[in-house]
């Protein structure tokens, strides 16, 4: 065979194989107020970003900023997730308004306002330990397992579609908060943690947890600078 034509093979087996495993990227801005051109300079970039996630409710939350940048990722092309991360308050007697159904209310009545799940949007409930005074999670695994279902409840009850959210945790935090309590949730999309530089899921027999067989979207890399843009790097 032509030394040319198997150099050519070579290279575009291994570009596929490359390209197989890196998977398709996406991105999570650790802040708010980019400009359109550097949405656009992302998805033209080397890693060829497709989506980005954007944590809308925060601890201490809402940024409501990020519209916009929901806005400029759709004119260039990218789809928006969205994430939620709950403030498990257990103070509600002194703080009624910020308990746990009122939190998520107000944030699925956003959601509903400024998302388009038909166009793709999709929204992962995030599962992290904090700190942060008043919204803290139990120290009891089985109580932390009743307050994740009433979250999921009132997600599934909202009109953001049973087959368009999912949870979002590490090995690390699912643990810490549940023990091997809450596996009944394997069936939902997950979205993994573990910043090991690798976009691909050649870590996650490693990494499983919570009885999730095949993870949908791992975040892999932790405050790179790309763009101007300051964002942890996901890969589905």
């Amino acid at each position: 065979m032509n030394k040319l034509l198997i150099a050519s093979l070579t290279i575009l087996l291994i570009t596929s194989f490359a390209s197989a495993q890196k998977g398709i990227l996406g991105f999570t801005p650790l802040y708010s107020g980019y400009s359109q051109d550097q949405y656009l300079c992302m998805r033209n970039s080397q890693n060829g970003f497709k989506y980005q996630n954007l944590v809308e409710k925060q601890i201490w939350g809402y940024d409501r900023y990020h519209k916009i940048g929901q806005n400029y990722a759709d004119n260039v092309g990218l789809s928006t997730n969205s994430i939620y991360v709950p403030c498990i308050n257990i103070n509600t007697t002194d703080y009624p308004y910020f308990g746990q159904e009122n939190q998520l209310l107000t944030f699925l009545k956003y959601f509903q306002q400024n998302h388009d799940v038909l166009k793709g949007d999709f929204l992962w409930i995030s599962i992290e330990q904090n700190q942060s005074k008043n919204c803290q999670w139990h120290n009891d695994f089985n109580v932390n397992c009743s307050v994740l279902d009433e979250i999921m409840t009132q997600v599934r009850r909202s009109a953001v579609g049973v087959d368009r959210f999912g949870i979002m945790a590490s090995k690390q935090d699912w643990e810490a908060l549940f023990g091997n309590k809450c596996n009944k949730y394997s069936s939902f999309p997950l979205h993994y943690k573990n910043y090991d530089n690798k976009p691909n899921f050649s870590d996650w027999n490693e990494q499983k947890f919570g009885g999730w067989t095949k993870p949908s979207m791992k975040t892999y890399s932790k405050g790179k600078f790309e763009c101007y843009i300051d964002a942890d790097l996901t890969v589905y």
